[in-house]
């Protein structure tokens, strides 16, 4: 324990120069891949393995398949995924953090971001050592995460740029992306002053939802796949898939 506080402070004290969230894009990549093998007909299961992602109605699968053709789906890349930080003083939560993460091959940024002390004298999240093998990034996010915090250092929470986020949507949608993601900039300061006054030594990790964005074969923008990243006790993940969604504008 001591050897892995010295090495977090030292991250610290180095300016922690790398994005605490680019782990995930090594997620995003196992994703991609395990999602074009189901996007090319090959079954839930197989698809995503060695993660499970078991057959429960074959009836909706089905449906989700035709949707998939009528709305001509040629690609699906992942693009976000909710990742919620539970801290603890003392084995106890006192802090919730939760956050929507751009999270793609390339790049990794804040889209949400928002906190609030804990409600809860348990949590529902694991120790970073919890993630292992292929879901490992996810424990790493966790560490470096709990750095910056205590460091109160805000310039190293990345934020998706609006700009950017633009070039990839209808201009319908533009609007509230950058309503959204100003918003979120917003809460950091805050969270942070509240997180370091409660002087947290240990963090705790839960992804829940996460979302391919499915495109033609154009690149026309046809919405998002939406579906759920369990981690159970085990260790064991499984992927729930979901349905193909267009987000209404407000």
């Amino acid at each position: 324990m001591k050897i892995a506080l010295v090495l977090l402070s030292l991250w610290v004290q180095e300016g922690a120069k790398e994005n605490p969230l680019q782990p995930l894009t090594k997620i995003a990549k196992l994703l991609d891949e395990k999602a074009a093998a189901f996007l090319k007909g090959t079954p839930p299961p197989e698809a995503f393995a060695p993660w499970r992602s078991p057959i429960r109605n074959e009836k909706a699968l089905e449906e989700l398949r035709e949707q998939f053709k009528s709305q001509e789906v040629a690609s699906l890349s992942c693009f976000w995924i909710e990742v919620e930080f539970d801290f603890l003083v003392e084995g106890k939560p006192t802090y919730h953090l939760r956050t929507i993460v751009q999270m793609t091959q390339e790049e990794t940024a804040f889209l949400d971001f928002r906190g609030s002390k804990a409600e809860n004298e348990s949590s529902r999240a694991y120790p970073p050592a919890g993630y292992k093998n292929e879901i490992a990034p996810f424990g790493e996010v966790g560490t470096s995460i709990l750095a910056v915090v205590k460091a109160k250092d805000e310039s190293h929470l990345p934020f998706a740029d609006p700009d950017k986020l633009s070039k990839l949507f209808p201009e319908k949608f533009h609007n509230e992306i950058r309503k959204s993601i100003e918003k979120s900039r917003k809460n950091v300061a805050q969270a942070l002053t509240e997180i370091a006054e409660l002087k947290v030594d240990e963090v705790r990790i839960r992804v829940d939802d996460f979302a391919f964005v499915a495109r033609d074969a154009s690149g026309g923008f046809r919405g998002f796949f939406e579906c759920e990243f369990e981690v159970h006790d085990n260790g064991s993940t499984e992927i729930e898939l979901g349905k193909l969604r267009m987000p209404k504008s407000k």
